[in-house]
């Protein structure tokens, strides 16, 4: 008998089109298991997350072994302390949080490209099966490979094979979890078994409900949905909807990671270590400037050796927090280098960037760097003032004026305060002015792109009338030119490029 899914689908058989196969996976406790991960002698102890270590702080989660000592959220910080002196507490940021779910999110997409991390429950990711049948001998098998991942990696957690959010997460939660689904009804039929505390229902509408009688999922899906937001809010009506599969769920699936690449050839072999950390230093340093202006930061750098025989090496390195600070990842390359034997020289570098949103506190360190630039920057224009003449350093400065000519005034540069604003616009175009416009030929039809653009006035000077043009000459240049009506005659004012 085959152990494939595939041959045992009853749709396949019937050549219905197949269900969409999903599978939940739940993992209990995620933010405390990451901890112990991080600080493995906190295993079985009583954690709790708190907004800071202040003792008027308030408990915001606590780990079954907490509870089991009589611990709660709400509760003080000072005095879970004065209960459970030996509490181990810590305060993690939002962005921290959604680091660690992106995180799991990564390691999950080695088994599937469709990941998604559930927003109503910390812990919780769905994951598309559809196209994985033949990378498997059956879902199961999946599954197993999955878990010990997990597993190797400090995680606990339990998978589900199923055929919906809601459905499938609760199934995960039931007492005697089902890992493989073989219908929608059997899901269904499972799932309101569960008890509602256990979905991640508040305990305000817990309590409120279990009043009425209604502490299971099932009885929860007897009530409708109009008077569950008249009685007790919006909250209850979405969870209901959701649950009763009462609107489109498809998988949103979180997008893979950008990565900013860079690459250097050598025409030689290259073997000394502080020459190729130089070499990474240039490829690493555009990098971050195109990073830092996306308000972007770095949280895993991978690098690649080509060596001289034709081997190929690949490295990668991971940071706790994203950051843009270069010489931290430069000490980071480092060491990986000294710990590398390069018995062969280096023909060819490749760095690339995994990017994440950066922390305000990380531009500020770039722009700490920036000044830096900006006071070398500074210099090099004191040394062009000397031998060029104090006039040398212009700025244009805008100012009103009727002609396009007089809409700027040049001005003397003393220093540069900070990086030039570029603004995010492609294609730009530059129209640079002659000092004098330039007598022009008449043009001929089909080089006029653009115009005419009617510019009169001046009355209280000398009156001026001009219809201005982009025309194409014929070496394919763009020329910004006007006609001037009152004396018949063709000028070409800049040119565009």
């Amino acid at each position: 008998m085959s152990s494939k899914t595939n041959a045992t689908d009853p749709d396949k058989k019937s050549g219905k089109k197949p269900l969409r196969r999903m599978a939940c996976i739940d993992i209990p406790e995620f933010l405390f298991q990451w901890m112990v991960v991080q600080q493995p002698d906190w295993a079985r102890q009583p954690m709790a997350l708190v907004k800071d270590e202040r003792p008027t702080a308030l408990l915001q989660e606590v780990n079954g072994r907490a509870q089991e000592l009589g611990l709660r959220r709400g509760m003080r910080f000072g005095e879970a302390l004065s209960q459970i002196p030996y509490l181990r507490a810590r305060s993690l940021s939002p962005a921290l949080k959604e680091q660690i779910t992106r995180e799991m999110v990564e390691k999950l997409r080695a088994f599937s490209p469709q990941i998604e991390a559930c927003t109503h429950n910390s812990g919780v990711f769905y994951t598309g099966l559809n196209g994985l049948e033949k990378l498997y001998p059956c879902f199961l098998d999946w599954r197993c490979q999955l878990l010990k991942m997990l597993e190797e990696s400090g995680y606990l957690a339990q998978a589900v094979i199923g055929f919906s959010h809601f459905g499938s997460l609760a199934v995960a939660r039931h007492d005697q979890a089902v890992p493989y689904l073989e219908s929608p009804q059997q899901e269904d039929e499972l799932a309101c078994e569960v008890p509602l505390w256990r979905l991640g229902v508040p305990v305000k509408l817990t309590n409120a409900l279990s009043m009425l009688g209604v502490t299971r999922l099932g009885d929860f899906l007897k009530l409708t949905s109009e008077s569950l937001l008249e009685r007790f809010g919006r909250e209850a009506y979405d969870l209901h909807r959701r649950a009763k599969k009462e609107h489109w769920d498809p998988l949103q699936n979180v997008a893979e990671p950008v990565v900013w690449e860079a690459t250097l050839g050598l025409d030689y072999a290259e073997l000394d270590r502080a020459r190729i950390l130089l070499l990474c230093e240039k490829l690493l340093h555009g990098l971050l400037l195109q990073l830092s202006r996306q308000r972007r930061a770095v949280k895993r750098l991978h690098f690649a050796f080509q060596l001289q025989n034709g081997d190929l090496t690949r490295h990668s390195l991971g940071l706790s927090e994203p950051s843009l600070d270069q010489k931290r990842l430069l000490d980071l390359l480092n060491l990986r280098l000294e710990s590398m034997p390069l018995q062969e020289g280096v023909t060819d570098l490749e760095l690339q960037l995994e990017e994440a949103e950066s922390p305000p506190e990380q531009l500020e360190l770039f722009n700490e760097t920036s000044r830096r630039e900006i006071q070398a920057a500074n210099r090099a224009l004191d040394r062009v003032r000397a031998e060029l003449g104090a006039h040398s350093v212009v700025r244009a400065r805008l100012q009103e004026g009727h002609l396009p000519a007089a809409s700027f005034r040049w001005e003397p540069l003393e220093k540069l305060h900070g990086r030039p604003h570029v603004p995010n616009i492609s294609n730009i175009l530059l129209r640079r002015f002659y000092a004098v416009p330039q007598p022009l030929t008449a043009p001929k039809p089909d080089q006029q792109l653009d115009g005419p653009y009617r510019l009169s006035g001046g009355w209280w000077n000398r009156e001026i009338e001009r219809d201005y043009y982009y025309l194409l000459s014929p070496k394919g240049e763009i020329h910004w030119a006007f006609h001037d009506q009152r004396r018949q005659l063709w000028f070409q004012e800049g040119i565009v490029d």
